[in-house]
């Protein structure tokens, strides 16, 4: 899991949005194979924040029900905040 986050984490200091997505994508579907509520929340976040700094406020609205969704079900509300 850390090297997933590494890797979003290196991601994001590029400018390419489609690769930082399919970073964050393989963190989430690791995440959930492995059944890691934090990494999960926090693979969430990041993709909420990805979204957010290329002004993607449709994707924002898209996903932001799931992410929450997730939240809640994980109790990983201090994502949220």
């Amino acid at each position: 899991m850390q090297a997933h986050s590494n890797l979003c984490r290196l991601a994001a200091a590029g400018d390419d949005v489609e690769y930082e997505l399919s970073c964050i994508h393989e963190y989430l579907d690791e995440a959930l194979r492995q059944k890691d509520p934090q990494a999960e929340g926090l693979a969430h976040v990041t993709q909420l924040y990805c979204y957010y700094n290329y002004d993607m406020t449709d994707s924002i609205s898209y996903y932001l029900p799931e992410a929450l969704k997730s939240m809640k079900k994980n109790k990983t509300w201090d994502y949220y905040y």
